[in-house]
Formats: structure tokens, sequence, C-alpha cells
């Protein structure tokens, strides 16, 4: 079994790493006042609920109909598809009917529209790559031809 890593503190975390905890804690560290502020939109950001659409459903329709069932192949020992459908449409069809509302926030959409009203400065900002970019190699390649001849 792998081992677990050991979670870094939240303020030695990137954006990419942060996580749920560690957005409590941040929340946390921001006082009494601006930090109950910062937990109550947490809060409105993950119980925000939509309706469940007939595009939502159609598209699920269409993700859950194109699964198919798995099974270990004897020779290989790796699972490999096969060609009978995971769900029946009978299945899926019940599904829909038991979701009414989706959450309006992903995860990650959560995380960003937290991040850029209490915590911007850890969003990453578009900018200038770091290395140099696709202009500057190519421009580099065509001085190195031309030197060369």
């Amino acid at each position: 079994m792998a081992e677990k890593k050991e979670r870094k503190p939240w303020r030695e975390m990137t954006y990419r790493e942060l996580d749920e905890d560690a957005l409590f804690e941040h929340a946390l560290s921001l006082g009494k006042e601006k930090g109950l502020e910062a937990l109550d939109y947490l809060e409105k950001l993950k119980t925000a609920r939509i309706p469940f659409t007939a595009e939502m459903r159609a598209k699920m329709r269409e993700q859950l109909a194109k699964k198919k069932k798995r099974k270990k192949d004897k020779a290989t020992q790796k699972m490999v598809e096969t060609d009978t459908p995971l769900y029946t449409t009978e299945q899926i069809e019940k599904m829909h009917d038991e979701i009414t509302e989706v959450p309006e926030y992903t995860p990650l959409k959560l995380k960003r529209e937290y991040c850029d009203k209490y915590y911007p400065e850890i969003v990453p900002k578009p900018g200038k790559p770091k290395g140099p970019t696709f202009e500057d190699k190519l421009a580099a390649a065509r001085a190195k031809l031309q030197q060369s001849t």
C-alpha cells in the first residue's frame, strides 16, 4: 500500500495544492470578523444549488450511455472494456429522476471564487512565461541555422 504523504501547512501550499481544509485554515487566520465573513462565503458557495436542466440530463445521459462494463482479461491481467453497456436505459432514467438539483460550484470553481475574494495573492496571474517562449526558441533556431551556413 502506498504511503500517504504528509500534508503541508496551508501557508506553504501553492494554489494547486490548496484543499478544502486549507481554505478553512486560511479563513480562521483572517481574524474573527473577516474570518466569519469568509466562512459564510464558503458556506454560501458550497450550498449554492441550481436546477438539473434538460440540457444537463441529455449530457449526462450521453456520458452514461457511452460507459461500458469492464472485466479482467485472464491473459494480460488487465481490465478491458466489454461491449455490454454499464447502465441500462431504465437505470439511467432512474438516476435522472432522483436528481433535481446540482451544486452550482465545482470544487475547483469554489476554490477559485474564494481565493479571488479572500486570498488573491495565491491566485496564479497570467503573464509572461518563465522560460523562453515558442517565438524566442524559433528565433534562436533560425539564428543558429544562419550562422552555420
